[in-house]
């Protein structure tokens, strides 16, 4: 049986780009929402995961 788990990601950080969230997706995750505190970086990355961008912060 194949389930999707939906995923919210809080940071966008060049660690977590690089060597986290590339393995969720074939793990059967769905990325639902990017959260940053810059709002370029929610943007940039909701394109590369398909989620959904939640900027927080006044930057």
């Amino acid at each position: 049986m194949n389930q999707v788990l939906n995923i919210v990601i809080v940071g966008t950080g060049r660690l977590s780009t690089k060597r986290i969230y590339p393995y969720f997706r074939p793990a059967g995750m769905k990325f639902l929402a990017v959260c940053s505190r810059h709002r370029e970086n929610a943007v940039l990355k909701c394109a590369l995961t398909g989620g959904m961008p939640i900027p927080i912060g006044k930057r």
